[in-house]
């Protein structure tokens, strides 16, 4: 028997009607030697005999490192123990896996299928554990995916990676969140190694928005009409003072009509701009707020509504690229359909060499390339998708649609001038070939631009008229967005985007954060929690980041995890904030394991 373990039952379904196991059983589809199930109702994790032990230690005892780390079925929100479903589902994929010749892993997310059943898939003998090379919906993809069987190399490798960073988790999450519930009580605060450096990085926004002094600077300004055009030079130099700036302001009033400027250099770049690759799941997140505003959580829950009715996928491939057999195949299963609809119909009659090989170059972190449409038809009467739902799905469409457009080339023309030593410019571009830019109304940077060439030469002197003053002032920093803020993790290599994405979820769900309109803000909860450990390891995104980026990278090391662990406890334990009288001074052995975090950190 060949077992199929799929995201969600909507897949699994799919799955079954094409490998023809079309007998429903408990939590299972089988026939004509397939069984096809999937994975969400399990979720293994760690005995709740570790917190309870953390329940019964002191302050000072910790941390707690245990000498095992148990793995159990975890039990659903508010649940003491698992439901009898996930008890009972665990059984059947243990007894599938075992009594299957070969077993296919079809999951949009390796890391979460280990999480859920690792140690049901070690039990699978070397060299028959595979997973489908191409996350495609349709029939011929799958039927291909099964034939041309791609194995999972070194599961066991991968799984113990993902448990021990599971533990490197629970060590510091735990021991600090426990920590906090000694001082204000049961379910007071959460820590996490990516969402409490994430809290940072907006309660710094907040405070620097609110704190922002408004600041000016100066800047000269002259014209010079050269062939019928009037061409607006500024100075290169910011003046903080205004006196500097009238002063230079006044010389070159005198020397208007007299004396002329310099053109010191002359500067003709051209850049060609790639069609935009199609979306992974960071960039769709940054688009959907861009254009609608929506947040995290939203987009994804409409992905994964999309996804379940099986009306977008993704290739699923560890090489850099997809190959043009792929990038064809979804594009043919697709524009048929496509072109049914007046407004995709303009878009695709703009592309110049709709046969061309189109391949996408890589776009995501591990094993994720793009989203994209499957052959399925959008129909509204059977999906019956909300509004946003819809939009996210134009989104895609739109962007797939562009990616097989041809290149447009900008032209960017830089001009200098030289006066009584300081230097000024004048600066455009310009579409020379407008490329996939016309396949769309959306604005794409400066690409609407309209065209216009420069005749200037170096060291020809030009007079000039309507010298000016223009005033700057500085604009308090913007509060983050759902963008932004994903932007800036990314700078500190906080986690992957799903796990980024899971801890802005919790950041909502604990109240450290709100959002209003598109902005997010921390809330009173959220700034008590980082006015004790906005100086802590645990709440600087930068010395957090080499922890993650070690982790991230399979580079599990024990001792690390150890002195991480220890250090963030004692500097919990020692704020006078926290603890007050009671706080206990950090000892010379764990000032030297700090200082040397702060110091690779740096």
């Amino acid at each position: 028997m060949i077992t199929i373990i799929a995201d969600t039952q909507h897949i699994a379904k799919r799955y079954a009607r094409i490998v023809g196991a079309c007998d429903e059983d408990t939590h299972h589809y089988v026939g004509n030697n397939y069984a096809v199930t999937w994975l969400e109702d399990i979720e293994l994790g760690f005995s709740s005999e570790l917190n309870q032990t953390l329940d019964r230690l002191s302050p000072t005892e910790l941390p707690y490192f245990p000498d095992r780390y148990p793995v159990v079925l975890q039990p659903a929100n508010g649940h003491l123990k698992p439901s009898e479903k996930m008890t009972n589902y665990a059984r059947i994929l243990s007894e599938l896996i075992a009594n299957s010749t070969y077993v296919y892993v079809a999951t949009s997310d390796l890391n979460e299928t280990l999480l859920k059943s690792g140690p049901m898939l070690l039990t699978v003998p070397k060299g028959f554990l595979f997973q489908l090379h191409l996350r495609s919906l349709s029939a011929k993809g799958i039927r291909e995916s099964l034939q041309n069987r791609l194995q999972i190399r070194g599961v066991q490798q991968k799984y113990e990676q993902v448990l021990k960073k599971e533990k490197a988790d629970w060590l510091i999450s735990a021991n600090a969140t426990h920590l906090f519930e000694k001082v204000y009580g049961k379910d007071s605060h959460q820590t996490g190694r990516i969402a409490t450096p994430m809290l940072s990085l907006i309660c710094r926004r907040y405070k620097a928005n609110k704190e922002h002094e408004p600041k000016s600077t100066w800047q000269v300004n002259f014209s010079i009409e050269k062939d019928g055009e009037v061409y607006k030079f500024v100075s290169d130099e910011q003046f903080d003072n205004v006196a500097e700036a009238n002063a230079l302001y006044i010389k070159m009033r005198s020397a208007m009509g007299k004396e002329p400027v310099l053109i010191s250099d002359v500067s003709v770049k051209t850049e060609e701009l790639h069609s935009p690759g199609l979306f992974d799941y960071h960039t769709i997140l940054l688009a959907a707020n861009k254009y609608f505003g929506f947040g995290v959580v939203h987009t994804t829950q409409c992905l994964q509504k999309l996804f379940d009715h099986g009306l977008i996928t993704w290739p699923f491939t560890k090489e850099y690229l997809i190959s043009q057999n792929y990038a064809r195949q979804f594009w043919n299963n697709t524009v048929h359909d496509l072109r049914s609809n007046s407004r995709w119909e303009q878009m695709i009659l703009k592309i110049d060499q709709p046969n061309q090989d189109c391949i996408w170059e890589y776009c995501g972190k591990r094993d994720h390339i793009g989203i994209c449409l499957t052959e399925r038809k959008c129909n509204p009467d059977v999906f019956k998708l909300t509004k946003d739902e819809q939009r996210i799905y134009d989104l895609i469409a739109e962007r797939m649609i562009l990616a097989f457009g041809q290149s447009a080339r900008m032209m960017t023309s830089t001009v200098w001038a030289f006066f009584e030593g300081h230097e000024f410019k004048v600066e455009k571009s310009a579409l020379t070939e407008k490329g996939w830019t016309a396949m769309t109304s959306r604005k794409f940077g400066n690409t609407d631009t309209p065209y216009a060439n420069y005749h200037w030469c170096e060291g020809e002197q030009e007079h000039f008229y309507g010298v000016s003053i223009s005033k700057r002032t500085s604009q308090p920093i913007p509060l983050h967005t759902a963008e932004t803020l994903l932007i800036e993790a990314d700078l500190f290599d906080l986690g992957t985007t799903k796990e980024k994405a899971d801890a802005i979820s919790m950041l909502f769900e604990q109240g450290y954060i709100d959002m209003f309109e598109k902005e997010i803000i921390p809330t009173e909860k959220g700034l008590a929690l980082y006015s004790i450990i906005h100086d802590m390891i645990i709440g600087s995104p930068r010395y957090m980041s080499t922890l993650n980026d070690s982790l991230s990278k399979g580079e599990y090391n024990k001792a690390m995890i150890r002195d991480y662990t220890e250090a963030i406890v004692r500097e919990l334990l020692s704020s006078e904030i926290l603890f007050a009288k009671r706080a206990v001074p950090i000892d010379e052995e764990t000032q030297e394991i700090i200082d040397y975090i702060k110091e690779k950190a740096s």
